[in-house]
């Protein structure tokens, strides 16, 4: 193949047009938009309930801490016989005996009951508890308890647990509770810190309603998000859904068929009768006269679009506009007839070569198949071919001439091309 053919001339088959890269931006654009909304809706979503859980939360272990250090200091002002003795240097110590601790349960139990308290402990300045509602830990000592360690240094600390099972003060197993537990320093009247209160209370109804708030805000912010992106959407979809419009405008206006970027019907007709009148100006050159019409029609592509769907069959119509490039000379012209239709003008060329170039287009389409996004799909034309000697009305008798080939070629099986004198009739 010569160079001047391998080179299609600007407005003929361009190799990727701008009109389908805008389609394709445009259909970008629209995914990329639903991503975002979707994304950023899940992002929301997830930051409004953790926002919601961490604010809620919060308050829930604050009030318990608040009540565990009020709790405390009851503890140490009417149990103060029970919990401290006099050391050395007449400084109080924690000093908790058998008998101070059947008095405390005794006591403790009707004073925080209303609080729902679930268990007690006392630690003295070793870490060693010395009192606790579960009798049978007292005694044991909690090293590397950090939690311990800064309420031993004068901080209280609380957080949020969930326990498997709780023992409560009436010796009861409550499972699958939420708890917040709170250490709670112990001060002597020197202000000096003796020792630490463990009190554990049961929030399991708080969180419990933490959940249903948070459930009850998602589902709120979820019905808000859904009308916001879809207003966002139906304005986004409509506003791309006009701008498709005014470009498929602009292109027929333009003489650009919008799906293949060839030539529309008019554009390629009126090229026809503009072709023909140049070389009617030009009579004295060799084959001045003679414009070859070439007429290609792809086979079966209604069931191409029955199986595969409209997107895939754009994708075959692409494919075969691009393959015809390759096929025809700098100054062939080329266009979109109709739906499946391609009409190529071969301008001082005679039906004999017409005949050999439109060979060559149906050798270039039926080589291989077609890749497409459902697969690779073999794809035929059938040509017809005829030539317009370029007086009065001879575009109109050529392209007649060229249909009724093409319809012979579609009755001899497909996928071949016929070549009609000028001299047939077409009836």
């Amino acid at each position: 193949m010569s160079a001047d053919q391998k080179t299609v001339s600007q407005g003929s088959i361009p190799d990727a047009p701008a009109i389908l890269l805008r389609k394709s931006s445009a259909a970008r654009v629209m995914r990329l938009s639903i991503w975002v909304f979707v994304v950023g809706g899940v992002a929301i979503l997830l930051l409004v309930s953790l926002g919601v859980f961490r604010v809620y939360s919060d308050y829930v272990i604050a009030d318990a801490e608040d009540l565990a250090a009020r709790l405390s200091r009851a503890i140490v002002v009417s149990h103060s016989e029970d919990l401290l003795s006099e050391g050395p240097g007449r400084r109080l110590v924690l000093d908790v005996t058998g008998d101070d601790t059947l008095r405390l349960d005794a006591q403790l139990e009707p004073l925080i009951e209303p609080f729902d308290i679930v268990k007690i402990k006392v630690y003295d300045s070793e870490a060693r508890i010395v009192y606790s509602t579960d009798a049978k830990i007292i005694g044991i000592v909690d090293e590397g308890n950090e939690r311990l360690a800064r309420a031993l240094a004068g901080m209280i600390d609380s957080k949020l647990e969930n326990e498997d099972e709780v023992i409560d003060l009436q010796e009861e197993t409550r499972f699958d509770r939420d708890v917040v537990e709170t250490y709670v320093p112990i001060f002597n009247q020197q202000g000096e810190v003796v020792g630490s209160f463990e009190i554990y209370q049961d929030v399991t109804e708080p969180i419990r309603d933490l959940w249903r708030v948070l459930a009850y805000t998602i589902l709120v912010v979820l019905v808000v998000l859904v009308l916001v992106f879809s207003v966002s959407f139906y304005v986004l979809s409509r506003a791309t859904r006009r701008s498709e419009a005014l470009q498929w405008q602009l292109m027929s206006q333009s003489g650009t068929d919008y799906l293949t970027g060839l030539s529309n019907r008019g554009a390629i007709y009126d090229r026809a009768v503009e072709e023909c009148n140049r070389m009617k100006r030009l009579a004295d050159r060799p084959l001045a006269g003679t414009l070859g019409v070439v007429l290609a029609d792809v086979d079966r592509f209604k069931l191409v679009n029955d199986e595969y769907g409209r997107e895939v069959g754009d994708e075959v119509l692409r494919e075969v506009a691009r393959r015809l490039a390759t096929c025809v000379r700098s100054y062939d012209l080329a266009g979109r007839y109709g739906g499946e239709e391609f009409l190529m003008l071969l301008p001082e060329t005679s039906l004999v070569t017409a005949g050999v170039v439109a060979e060559r287009l149906r050798a270039s389409v039926s080589r291989t198949s077609v890749a497409t996004g459902k697969g690779e799909i073999p794809v035929t034309v059938s040509v017809g071919v005829a030539a317009a000697e370029c007086g009065a009305n001879d575009v109109d008798g050529a392209l007649r001439l060229a249909d009724e080939a093409l319809l012979q070629a579609k009755a001899r099986g497909r996928n071949a091309v016929v070549v009609l004198p000028p001299t047939s009739k077409v009836t």
